[in-house]
């Protein structure tokens, strides 16, 4: 068994902690605006008393308000012990409100993995330990390891990007063209001739490829 690192009331506190605190000695944030059905106290409750006190309630040094455990301070209030304090400095009450809000804010963001948590379940439920103290009740334990996985839907495939393509034909003259030029200079100019196909409106596309095909055996070449 873990040592504990005291005791609030018959309660382990295995958590860090500054003191133990009376319940009613404490100040809950009046701006606090997350609220506490009894459902979810009584939960609380049960896996304080089950499993000790592994979380704190945090209080601002500044305005001696809890900034964070108002649930658990509510659940003491339901079993009758004192609690573990966190002392906390903050630097003003934007500071100390920020982290009253991304407490809460932060845990609901998280993605729940149904099947690795279902398999967890049912290991827990194998081991006879009360899966209350999870923080699923009956309910959601039934629904947890009832539901249907989620279908996974195929990803789309991306589709081609639209381009124009502008073929010119250089066809090399093997001896002269009719100006009287050599292959190379022919294919030269032929190719200055195609270059202009990109003045069109179409060629000025960003999405616009010119290509130019010389044939095998005609590339120009002597000069």
């Amino acid at each position: 068994m873990p040592k504990p690192k005291g005791y609030a009331g018959d309660i382990p506190v295995y958590c860090a902690h500054d003191e133990i605190v009376p319940a009613d000695k404490l100040m809950p944030n009046p701006r606090n605006p997350y609220q506490h059905p009894d459902a979810q106290i009584a939960l609380l409750a049960k896996i304080i008393a089950g499993n000790g006190w592994r979380a704190p309630v945090t209080v601002s040094k500044r305005s001696g308000f809890i900034v964070r455990g108002h649930a658990r301070l509510m659940a003491a209030d339901v079993l009758g012990c004192p609690v573990p304090v966190d002392y906390q400095d903050y630097a003003d009450e934007a500071a100390e409100h920020a982290d009253l809000l991304a407490d809460n804010r932060l845990a609901e963001l998280a993605e729940f993995d149904r099947k690795i948590g279902a398999d967890l379940l049912e290991d827990l439920d194998a081991g006879g330990i009360d899966t209350d103290l999870t923080g699923f009740d009956a309910g959601a334990l039934e629904e947890m390891l009832t539901a249907a996985p989620p279908q996974q839907q195929p990803p789309e495939r991306e589709k081609p990007t639209p381009y124009h393509v502008h073929v010119y034909e250089v066809v090399a003259m093997r001896e002269y063209d009719l100006t009287g030029n050599s292959p190379k200079l022919a294919k030269e100019t032929a190719l200055r001739k195609a270059a202009d196909v990109n003045d069109d409106d179409d060629a000025k596309s960003p999405d616009c490829q010119f290509i130019a095909v010389i044939p095998k055996g005609n590339d120009g070449g002597g000069e």
